[in-house]
């Protein structure tokens, strides 16, 4: 993380939150939390959802749209 601000994100925040990024990235992540990105990944929709989701919306001044699964293939390169 450079320390820049984008809209949604705040480089402050997350260097308080977390310090060493590098570090923090370098720990991995579990087989059970890489099936729960994944099941997220394939429907499009918000892991968080909710408050969270109500907030970006209200933030990006638009509406998230809710995902449906495409089928494998389908996207044009």
């Amino acid at each position: 993380m450079a320390g820049s601000n984008y809209l949604l994100v705040k480089a402050a925040s997350l260097l308080k939150l977390v310090g060493n990024w590098e570090a923090f990235l370098a720990v991995g992540v579990s087989d059970d939390e890489v099936k729960h990105l994944r099941c997220h990944e394939r429907t499009g929709r918000s892991m968080e959802g909710g408050p969270f989701t109500a907030a970006v919306e209200r933030r990006l001044r638009r509406p998230l749209p809710r995902g449906t699964p495409e089928p494998k293939g389908s996207r044009v390169s």
